[in-house]
Protein backbone atom coordinates (compact mmCIF):
# COMPACT_ATOMS: atom_id res chain seq x y z
CA UNK A 1 0.00 0.00 0.00
CA UNK A 2 1.29 3.37 -1.40
CA UNK A 3 -0.02 7.07 0.67
CA UNK A 4 0.86 10.71 -0.51
CA UNK A 5 -0.61 13.89 0.35
CA UNK A 6 -1.60 16.88 -2.35
CA UNK A 7 0.23 19.46 0.08
CA UNK A 8 3.09 18.29 2.62
CA UNK A 9 3.22 21.67 4.28
CA UNK A 10 -0.45 21.38 5.55
CA UNK A 11 -0.58 17.35 5.91
CA UNK A 12 2.36 14.58 6.49
CA UNK A 13 2.43 11.18 5.73
CA UNK A 14 4.20 8.28 7.78
CA UNK A 15 3.71 5.36 6.66
CA UNK A 16 -0.44 5.32 7.03
CA UNK A 17 -0.43 7.99 10.06
CA UNK A 18 -1.22 11.43 8.54
CA UNK A 19 0.17 14.33 10.36
CA UNK A 20 -1.29 18.19 10.06
CA UNK A 21 1.90 20.54 9.80
CA UNK A 22 -0.46 23.85 8.89
CA UNK A 23 -3.54 25.00 8.37
CA UNK A 24 -5.18 24.51 4.93
CA UNK A 25 -6.45 21.78 2.79
CA UNK A 26 -5.15 18.08 1.53
CA UNK A 27 -6.09 15.43 -0.89
CA UNK A 28 -4.49 12.08 1.01
CA UNK A 29 -4.26 9.00 -1.67
CA UNK A 30 -3.98 5.47 -0.55
CA UNK A 31 -2.85 3.16 -3.54
CA UNK A 32 -2.77 -0.78 -4.31
CA UNK A 33 -2.69 -2.50 -6.68
CA UNK A 34 -3.81 0.08 -9.21
CA UNK A 35 -6.72 0.72 -7.06
CA UNK A 36 -6.79 4.12 -5.54
CA UNK A 37 -8.91 6.16 -2.55
CA UNK A 38 -8.76 9.93 -1.60
CA UNK A 39 -9.97 11.57 1.54
CA UNK A 40 -9.52 15.33 2.76
CA UNK A 41 -8.23 16.35 5.61
CA UNK A 42 -8.25 19.86 6.22
CA UNK A 43 -6.17 20.47 10.14
CA UNK A 44 -6.87 23.91 11.73
CA UNK A 45 -4.82 25.73 14.06
CA UNK A 46 -5.79 25.84 17.18
CA UNK A 47 -3.85 26.84 20.57
CA UNK A 48 -2.90 24.35 23.63
CA UNK A 49 -4.59 25.89 26.92
CA UNK A 50 -4.26 23.16 29.21
CA UNK A 51 -4.16 19.06 29.72
CA UNK A 52 -6.71 16.81 31.74
CA UNK A 53 -6.34 13.77 32.85
CA UNK A 54 -9.15 10.72 32.86
CA UNK A 55 -9.06 10.98 36.21
CA UNK A 56 -6.89 12.60 38.72
CA UNK A 57 -6.61 9.87 41.25
CA UNK A 58 -6.63 6.46 41.53
CA UNK A 59 -6.28 3.39 44.24
CA UNK A 60 -4.94 -0.13 42.63
CA UNK A 61 -4.85 -3.22 43.82
CA UNK A 62 -1.68 -4.79 43.86
CA UNK A 63 -2.64 -7.11 41.48
CA UNK A 64 -3.85 -4.73 39.27
CA UNK A 65 -3.26 -1.62 36.78
CA UNK A 66 -4.78 2.00 35.57
CA UNK A 67 -4.66 3.46 31.89
CA UNK A 68 -3.85 6.98 32.76
CA UNK A 69 -5.33 9.36 29.60
CA UNK A 70 -3.63 12.83 29.03
CA UNK A 71 -5.79 15.26 27.06
CA UNK A 72 -4.57 18.07 25.55
CA UNK A 73 -7.25 20.72 25.97
CA UNK A 74 -7.86 23.68 22.70
CA UNK A 75 -9.17 27.30 22.43
CA UNK A 76 -11.71 25.93 19.86
CA UNK A 77 -13.32 23.46 22.47
CA UNK A 78 -11.47 20.31 21.02
CA UNK A 79 -10.11 17.25 23.47
CA UNK A 80 -7.16 14.90 21.75
CA UNK A 81 -5.41 12.39 23.59
CA UNK A 82 -1.77 12.97 23.94
CA UNK A 83 -1.07 10.44 26.61
CA UNK A 84 1.99 8.64 23.74
CA UNK A 85 3.67 12.08 23.53
CA UNK A 86 3.26 13.39 26.98
CA UNK A 87 6.17 13.28 29.72
CA UNK A 88 4.83 10.74 32.19
CA UNK A 89 7.26 9.69 35.36
CA UNK A 90 6.67 8.15 38.73
CA UNK A 91 7.76 10.20 41.76
CA UNK A 92 8.29 6.57 43.76
CA UNK A 93 8.90 4.06 41.51
CA UNK A 94 9.36 1.36 44.42
CA UNK A 95 5.33 2.41 44.84
CA UNK A 96 4.44 2.22 41.17
CA UNK A 97 5.91 3.13 37.78
CA UNK A 98 4.28 4.38 34.63
CA UNK A 99 4.77 3.04 31.04
CA UNK A 100 5.65 5.69 28.09
CA UNK A 101 1.75 4.74 27.14
CA UNK A 102 0.28 5.39 30.12
CA UNK A 103 0.03 2.14 32.09
CA UNK A 104 0.50 2.61 35.74
CA UNK A 105 1.90 -0.85 37.55
CA UNK A 106 1.73 -1.16 41.03
CA UNK A 107 5.45 -2.29 42.70
CA UNK A 108 4.16 -2.45 46.38
CA UNK A 109 1.32 -0.58 48.80
CA UNK A 110 1.57 2.64 49.68
CA UNK A 111 1.02 6.24 48.28
CA UNK A 112 2.27 8.54 45.33
CA UNK A 113 1.99 10.79 42.71
CA UNK A 114 2.47 10.62 38.68
CA UNK A 115 4.33 13.64 37.23
CA UNK A 116 2.75 14.50 33.95
CA UNK A 117 3.25 17.17 31.52
CA UNK A 118 2.94 17.88 27.63
CA UNK A 119 3.46 21.02 25.85
CA UNK A 120 4.02 23.99 28.44
CA UNK A 121 1.54 22.22 31.30
CA UNK A 122 1.90 19.83 33.95
CA UNK A 123 0.28 18.39 36.69
CA UNK A 124 -0.07 15.00 38.87
CA UNK A 125 -2.09 12.03 39.46
CA UNK A 126 -2.76 10.54 42.62
CA UNK A 127 -1.91 6.89 43.00
CA UNK A 128 -2.73 4.26 45.79
CA UNK A 129 -1.86 1.10 46.00
CA UNK A 130 -3.57 -1.23 48.25
CA UNK A 131 -2.55 -4.74 49.56
CA UNK A 132 -6.49 -5.89 48.24
CA UNK A 133 -5.65 -8.53 45.20
CA UNK A 134 -9.09 -8.90 42.69
CA UNK A 135 -10.97 -11.96 43.29
CA UNK A 136 -13.51 -11.31 40.35
CA UNK A 137 -14.81 -8.59 37.87
CA UNK A 138 -18.56 -8.44 37.01
CA UNK A 139 -19.45 -6.89 33.59
CA UNK A 140 -23.14 -6.19 32.46
CA UNK A 141 -24.58 -6.15 30.68
CA UNK A 142 -23.82 -9.84 30.09
CA UNK A 143 -25.54 -9.82 26.84
CA UNK A 144 -25.95 -6.77 24.43
CA UNK A 145 -27.26 -7.03 20.83
CA UNK A 146 -27.10 -3.77 19.07
CA UNK A 147 -26.73 -2.68 15.68
CA UNK A 148 -23.53 -2.42 13.75
CA UNK A 149 -21.64 0.65 13.94
CA UNK A 150 -23.55 1.52 17.27
CA UNK A 151 -22.14 1.73 20.74
CA UNK A 152 -22.68 0.11 23.94
CA UNK A 153 -21.90 0.94 27.48
CA UNK A 154 -20.44 -1.66 29.49
CA UNK A 155 -19.69 -1.26 33.25
CA UNK A 156 -17.39 -3.88 35.11
CA UNK A 157 -17.08 -4.06 38.70
CA UNK A 158 -14.30 -5.77 40.15
CA UNK A 159 -14.29 -7.43 43.69
CA UNK A 160 -11.22 -7.12 45.87
CA UNK A 161 -10.02 -9.24 48.57
CA UNK A 162 -10.77 -6.48 51.00
CA UNK A 163 -13.85 -6.48 49.90
CA UNK A 164 -14.42 -3.22 48.57
CA UNK A 165 -15.03 -2.79 44.57
CA UNK A 166 -13.83 -0.71 42.25
CA UNK A 167 -16.48 0.81 39.19
CA UNK A 168 -14.92 1.06 35.60
CA UNK A 169 -16.63 2.20 32.32
CA UNK A 170 -15.74 1.30 28.99
CA UNK A 171 -17.77 2.18 25.45
CA UNK A 172 -17.14 -0.20 23.22
CA UNK A 173 -18.06 0.36 19.49
CA UNK A 174 -18.96 -2.06 17.72
CA UNK A 175 -17.97 -1.95 14.54
CA UNK A 176 -18.87 -4.91 12.37
CA UNK A 177 -19.93 -8.53 12.14
CA UNK A 178 -17.17 -10.83 10.34
CA UNK A 179 -17.76 -14.50 9.73
CA UNK A 180 -20.86 -14.51 12.32
CA UNK A 181 -18.93 -13.08 14.78
CA UNK A 182 -18.42 -9.91 16.50
CA UNK A 183 -15.17 -8.53 15.71
CA UNK A 184 -14.48 -5.38 18.57
CA UNK A 185 -12.12 -2.31 16.83
CA UNK A 186 -11.89 -0.40 19.66
CA UNK A 187 -12.33 0.26 23.51
CA UNK A 188 -12.68 4.02 24.56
Amino acid sequence: MSYSSSDETVVTLASSKANGIGAGIAQLTASLDGVSRQITLAPFSATLTGIELNQTSSTIPSDGSFQLNVFGVYDNGQSINHTSNATLSSQDVTIATISSSGLIEPVSAGTTKIDISYGAFSTTHSIEVTSATINSIQITPVVACKAIGSNQQFNATATLSDGLGKLKESTLEIVRFHQGQMMVLEFG
